[in-house]
């Protein structure tokens, strides 16, 4: 019982605000892609390509936040990427400024 009573303000919070959820299922989840991600990159022969996975898991990531589905995106990407002559010109392919239909 000594648990529950040095965490009582905090559990109060549940039962006092119907928004709060039982359970951190949809955080886990979130972050589930990152936890099997990072088995993976360990195995990155080099810095520079465990920072081209990272760029290019980030941009996916991105995806379904903008409600953009990955692959038509990646498609579009890939066909205006040679487009960018200059730094200035990547801005223009994140994922919510690309147009996915156009691949």
């Amino acid at each position: 019982m000594e648990y529950p009573s040095s965490e009582w303000s905090k559990l109060k919070r549940y039962v006092e605000d119907g928004r709060y959820s039982i359970d951190n299922n949809v955080q886990e989840n979130a972050i589930r892609p990152f936890y099997v991600g990072r088995h993976s990159w360990s195995f990155s022969d080099t810095v520079a390509g465990a920072d081209a996975s990272v760029n290019l898991y980030s941009l996916l990531q991105n995806c379904p936040v903008n409600g953009i589905d990955g692959y038509p995106y990646l498609c579009a990407l890939f066909k205006a990427l040679p487009t960018a002559q200059t730094a200035d010109g990547f801005p223009a392919l994140l994922p919510w400024r690309i147009d996915p239909t156009s691949a």
